[in-house]
């Protein structure tokens, strides 16, 4: 399968989840939602690669608890986020993660100063920003700002 075909596939089947997610909730509290992911992928995990936990360290498993925590935090936040918006507006304000990234790493690299993204990466901020808002947002505005619009860019750092 040609990389371009692959990449729009996985961006649709990714986009899709706000959707099925937003309809879920309705019948489903967040952390039961959240639990229940994490246990099938956890299933998952260990039926495709038994030896996947047992190969880390000591100091790598603490990590992998440390990360994963801080991840469940975020999505619990983003969840949480998804319940009080559209799933248009949630997937776009979430994906925005992609053109805040080459800043990020900019400024984690040297953070006493403002740092741009590295030129090659340049590019790559109106892209995401046309990329997200295209399909999902109506006039260029996210509309009225309030717990529906913050919950998830907030999970997304």
């Amino acid at each position: 399968m040609p990389w371009p075909i692959a990449h729009i596939s996985v961006a649709a089947a990714w986009g899709s989840t706000f959707f099925l997610t937003k309809d879920l909730l309705t019948r489903m509290d967040v952390a039961d939602y959240l639990a229940l992911r994490f246990l099938i992928a956890s299933v998952a995990l260990l039926l495709i690669h038994p030896p996947a936990i047992a190969r880390l360290s000591r100091l790598d498993r603490g990590r992998a608890v440390a990360l994963g925590i801080t991840y469940g935090i975020a999505q619990l936040v983003q969840t949480e986020g998804l319940r009080h918006t559209s799933a248009s507006v949630s997937g776009f304000v979430t994906g925005m993660y992609v053109v805040f990234t080459p800043f990020h790493r900019g400024w984690s690299a040297q953070p006493r100063r403002a740092v741009l993204p590295a030129p090659d990466a340049l590019p790559a901020v109106p892209a995401g920003i046309a990329g997200e808002q295209l399909p999902t947002l109506r006039a260029l505005g996210l509309g009225r700002i309030g717990k529906s619009n913050t919950l998830p860019p907030i999970s997304s750092r």
